[in-house]
Order: structure tokens, then sequence, then C-alpha cells
């Protein structure tokens, strides 16, 4: 384990995440509660069993604060009221938005992030794009042949 990496999990376990340590480098499912904006739990993209909870008091409020970092990989909407769902999903800057569940795929739907969460997509059409090049092919025919179709 890099020095980096201990520095980072000394410092989150600091703010209290239970079970990480340079000895023990692994998180037990934890969920952090009343998590403020200058929190670093706010901001960072953990890849774990780890939800932090923060409180808000609209749905503007709650986007703008989902919005405001780097990263974009995924997020989460819960609730019924359809036309709200609808109105975060549109302005949510995430790559996956999944509603009312969670880490569920199909490998026709893209998978991706936006912002610093990472580059290009899996699964879907957008996958093979990557393999694959457009060409345009311009050819003058001569014009005494019979075209398909014609009378």
């Amino acid at each position: 384990m890099g020095d980096k990496t201990r520095t980072r999990l000394g410092y989150i376990s600091a703010d209290g995440v239970v079970g990480a340590s340079p000895q023990e480098p692994f998180y037990q499912p934890t969920v952090l509660a009343d998590i403020t904006d200058d929190n670093p739990a706010a901001a960072c993209e953990a890849f774990g069993p780890m939800a932090s909870v923060m409180s808000y008091s609209d749905a503007d409020e709650a986007l703008a604060r989902a919005n405001a970092t780097e990263f974009g990989l995924s997020a989460q909407v819960w609730g019924y009221d359809a036309a709200t769902i609808q109105y975060l999903v549109r302005k949510l800057v995430a790559g996956t938005v999944w509603v009312n569940t969670y880490r569920s795929f199909h490998p026709t739907v893209p998978f991706g992030g936006m912002k610093q969460s990472g580059f290009g997509k899996e699964n879907g059409f957008d996958s093979v794009k990557v393999y694959t090049q457009r060409k345009a092919v311009v050819w003058d025919l001569p014009t005494d042949r019979v075209l398909p179709y014609s009378d």
C-alpha cells in the first residue's frame, strides 16, 4: 500500500469511518450520517460499502450539492413524485442515474462517468463505437446503368 493510500485512509478514519487502518485497509459497510459539505466524504468518489447521508431542504439544494463535486460516475434518486424525479434526472451531472434502485445493469445500457469520473462508456452501442471508425464512400457510377427500382 502506498503512502498516499495510507494518508487517505488515516485522514478519513480520523473523521469517524470505522475499520480503516494501514493494517486493515477495508471498510466495513458504513453509513456516515450528518455529513457537511466540507467533510471529505461529501466530495470523494468512494468505491466501497459506504453511504454519506446529507440533509437538504428542497430538491434544488440537493441537486446543487450533488453537482458541486468534481465527480459524476453515478447518482441515485429515491422518491415517488414523478415530476421531481424527472427534473432531477435531467439536471444531475452523472453518467448513470438510478431511480429507486441501485447498481441495476443491463449489457445494452451504456455505463460510464462524467466530469473526473472516467473516460468513455462501457456496454451498449457507445462501447462498440470505440472500436469502429466511420467511412464515407463517394462512388461516381456511369449514368448509363440501370438503377434499381427505376422504371
